[in-house]
């Protein structure tokens, strides 16, 4: 499953068959599973809204700093053309966690350019990144 990409015409059926259960609400497994997901939402030629989805859905992000928790993630991958689903992703990533993520200035940027349809969002990671001790977000509150 983890060597499946955009020239097997199955394959986001088989990905997304193999994940409903995070739409229902299940946990993961263990972390690896939650890992294996996260970096299959930058699969060439995924449905990223579909992915994203699959993601936000399940629980919080599992983050351990003695075993490395997502950090990991490179959102560098993530395809950007889908703001949308990057600070849902993002959001969820947020969830739990007690220190800036290593991929603030991505989110700083991507959060700026949000539509009017995700100020709502927009606002909820502003203050995620002010309680977690980004100062400038409380600017950016003050805008959206």
């Amino acid at each position: 499953m983890h060597h499946l990409d955009g020239n097997d015409s199955d394959f986001q059926r088989l990905l997304f068959a193999y994940w409903q259960h995070r739409l229902d609400g299940q946990p993961p497994l263990h972390g690896a599973e939650q890992r294996a997901l996260l970096e299959w939402t930058t699969l060439r030629g995924i449905d990223v809204q579909r992915a994203t989805s699959l993601f936000v859905a399940g629980p919080h992000v599992w983050i351990s700093d003695s075993e490395g928790g997502f950090d990991y993630f490179d959102v560098d991958d993530f395809p950007l053309n889908d703001n949308n689903a990057f600070l849902r992703l993002c959001n969820h990533l947020l969830m739990g966690r007690t220190t800036i993520p290593p991929f603030l200035n991505m989110l700083v940027d991507a959060t700026k350019e949000a539509s009017a349809e995700d100020a709502g969002l927009a606002r909820e990671i502003w203050g995620r990144l002010l309680e977690l001790g980004f100062g400038p977000a409380r600017s950016y509150l003050d805008v959206v």
